[in-house]
């Protein structure tokens, strides 16, 4: 007798009725474990529906207790737009790798995978911007395998440590109830939720903020943040226990019951110049709040609070300075509010992002591979690598045409020194100083640009959460020498997205930040004495890879007489459309600690 049975599951919903049509058996996902729906053979068809993106990537911590079935229907409600369309990223696996025993009644009698039986899949977009996908396979398939394959799609069909098979969140951290699951058999599943809990106590967060599950950085980040706003302020207000964002002309935004948010009330909030959080008046407020906070910093929504002794010991001290340092009448500045924006980007994600609570403290490596034509340059660009922070750093210098006599000896003791012929192409230098790196990522890096000490650290965190191939950002903040002139352009620069949504994806060559792995199948740069950053941009693109554009506010292009750089455009057409001029060198928040170096940086 074949299957004939339905069920229904759902992930994000706080209740049933409204929120989509719920057919056959019903299940919160949490609870699918309880309901021994893993080896019911009677399934027939599984419909699942998910609020959000965010929601779907948590509901792949129990694939291993979802059903199977020969026939699904996926209902995603919401998915950001920078993302593209939730169809299956297919790969090679398995029914056995997914955890799932054959059984003759599945009628197979080897190992298949998954994605051979699929038999058809239709995909279909409402008005609203909901997607509903139909999958139809010949043989019994796992829930979980479907799952994570949209993921992947979602996520740029990039894995990673944090990736959907691991867990975003761990099992156990988004829904406790699956703590009372007593399963020997697949306890290696649930330690993960131990691993997370014990290492969250050793967070310098307040205790609030250290109990909450870290957030899930690939659906709850900075993509889609908009530089130029309106003037509407919003405030968190909560009524019986439900929190919602109050903004003046728009309907209430609810915020999950949990406090965890996601991508889809970040979508809503966009547009919003900065949000009020009141310190919570009842204590069973307090970790709901704190998971707000943790969620709204991490996507880099513009938040403020007023002063209040116990805000430290709720959010910890340095979470607590930046969060109450900003004010309303500071917000108001664009560029105030995106430097408190990426501040607040920064520690979260740092801290409270997934592979900053699993581990802590972990720095990635990265070699910056630099040339020079310059010798006077030597000194001051190995100052800007020694500057950065947060990162385990190399430098490979490459001397394009001078020899390394050049080179002060405790300057040269602090990097790798290559001697190049002047002869050879620019992307050959650089490719040179690659074969001598032995990081995990690539930074190229000029010796006559400004870099803040955060430069690398917050290219590293784009990377994190956009799963990019290659990350970079555009000129956005100029030094015009000739003119003694800084100049900002940010009003008119789309940022905080992948290459392809923005006006003509260019990055600059000087900012370029890409994974060893992919560097080392491109080839590398294009020989060719110009262009090779934007060559390598177009070959990461081509190649089926993601290239991811971030803030540029930790980097200050200088910009001599314009015979003297490769692209020759007047002082005119940098003055031209930007809105912030600020006299001789000017480093703003992010870059403090050139401030005091400003004028002997500038006289070099």
């Amino acid at each position: 007798m074949s299957p004939e049975r339905t069920v229904t599951i759902h992930v994000g919903y706080d209740e049933h009725v409204g929120d989509y049509e719920a057919t056959g058996e019903c299940y919160e996902v949490a609870e699918v474990a309880k309901a021994g729906l893993t080896d019911a053979d009677d399934i027939a068809e599984v419909r699942f529906a998910a609020r959000t993106a965010t929601d779907l990537r948590r509901a792949t911590v129990f694939e291993h207790w979802l059903p199977m079935a020969s026939r699904f229907r996926l209902e995603l409600a919401h998915v950001p737009t920078h993302k593209g369309p939730p169809l299956p990223s297919v790969n090679d696996e398995d029914l056995w790798s997914r955890g799932m025993a054959l059984r003759p009644q599945d009628g197979i009698n080897q190992t298949v995978r998954v994605w051979e039986c699929l038999q058809q899949i239709a995909a279909k977009r409402s008005a609203s911007g909901s997607w509903e996908i139909d999958l139809e396979f010949c043989h019994r398939v796992p829930l979980g395998a479907i799952l994570t394959a949209v993921c992947r799609a979602l996520d740029g069909h990039r894995s990673m440590r944090s990736g959907p098979v691991a867990g975003p969140t761990g099992p156990g951290t988004v829904f406790p109830r699956l703590a009372l699951i007593k399963d020997p058999a697949r306890h290696r599943f649930v330690t993960r939720a131990e691993l997370v809990e014990g290492t969250v106590i050793a967070v310098a967060a307040g205790p609030e903020i250290a109990r909450t599950p870290p957030v899930d950085e690939r659906s709850v980040n900075p993509t889609g943040f908009l530089r130029r706003v309106g003037p509407s302020f919003g405030s968190l207000i909560s009524v019986e226990n439900r929190h919602s964002v109050v903004v003046p002309g728009l309907p209430p935004i609810r915020l999950p019951l949990s406090g965890e948010v996601t991508d889809r009330e970040i979508s809503e909030l966009r547009s919003v110049r900065g949000i009020l959080i009141p310190f919570p008046s009842h204590v069973q407020d307090q970790r709901i709040v704190a998971r707000i906070v943790a969620g709204f910093g991490a996507a880099g929504v513009p938040i403020y609070g007023e002063p209040h002794t116990e805000w430290p010991g709720l959010l910890g001290d340095e979470l607590a300075t930046l969060f109450t340092t900003a004010t309303k009448e500071l917000l108001c500045d664009d560029l105030y509010r995106e430097e408190h924006s990426i501040l607040l980007r920064r520690h979260v994600l740092r801290h409270h992002g997934t592979i900053g609570r699993l581990y802590p403290g972990e720095r990635p490596r990265v070699s910056v591979l630099m040339s020079t034509k310059r010798p006077e340059m030597v000194a001051r660009a190995v100052a800007q690598v020694r500057r950065q922070r947060d990162v385990e750093v190399e430098l490979v210098l490459a001397l394009h045409g001078f020899p390394p006599s050049f080179v002060p000896p405790d300057v040269a003791a602090e990097c790798q020194v290559i001697c190049v012929p002047s002869s050879a192409a620019l992307g050959e230098v650089l490719n040179l100083a690659a074969a001598r790196a032995g990081g995990t990522f690539l930074a190229k890096m000029d010796d006559d640009d400004f870099y803040g000490p955060d430069h690398l650290a917050d290219l590293s965190l784009s990377q994190r959460f956009s799963g990019a191939d290659l990350v970079g950002f555009s000129g956005e903040q100029v030094y015009l020498a000739e003119l003694d002139l800084t100049i900002g352009r940010m009003a008119n620069m789309e940022v905080e997205k992948p290459t392809s949504a923005v006006g003509n994806g260019i990055l600059m060559g000087g900012s370029l930040f890409i994974t060893r792995s992919a560097f080392d199948a491109l080839g590398g740069f294009k020989p060719v004495p110009l262009h090779e950053d934007g060559e390598l941009c177009a070959a990461v693109r081509s190649a089926g890879g993601l290239v991811y554009r971030q803030h540029g506010l930790n980097h200050i292009y200088y910009r001599g007489a314009p015979e003297n750089h490769s692209w020759q455009v007047s002082n005119e057409w940098y003055l031209n459309g930007s809105p912030y001029r600020w006299p001789g060198l000017h480093f703003n928040r992010l870059m403090t600690q050139l401030r005091e170096e400003g004028a002997r940086l500038a006289d070099n």
